[in-house]
């Protein structure tokens, strides 16, 4: 696990995700929220938990969902890397 993540909140991992490019994808009913990104065909499923998602399954959600390290750290910032811009 990269030593650089920390835990984060389902909001904070899903607006990562949204900045992305990532869209919801299903009725959003049930423990997960669903996304997709069309263009790349990357899918992921974050977890709502109540308090902080662990480091780990952040890093594992990262790494299950093809972006990058240090694209999702881009992201967390409020940056957007290039291969996500339009």
């Amino acid at each position: 696990m990269p030593p650089y993540f920390r835990n984060l909140s389902t909001a904070e991992a899903l607006s990562a995700f949204l900045r992305l490019g990532f869209r919801p994808v299903g009725s959003g009913r049930g423990s997960h929220n669903k996304l997709r990104h069309d263009r790349l065909g990357l899918s992921v499923s974050i977890h709502r938990h109540r308090g902080v998602i662990p480091q780990g399954t952040v890093a594992r959600m990262v790494h299950r969902s093809g972006v990058t390290d240090a694209e999702f750290l881009m992201a967390l910032d409020g940056e957007i890397p290039t291969r996500f811009q339009v």
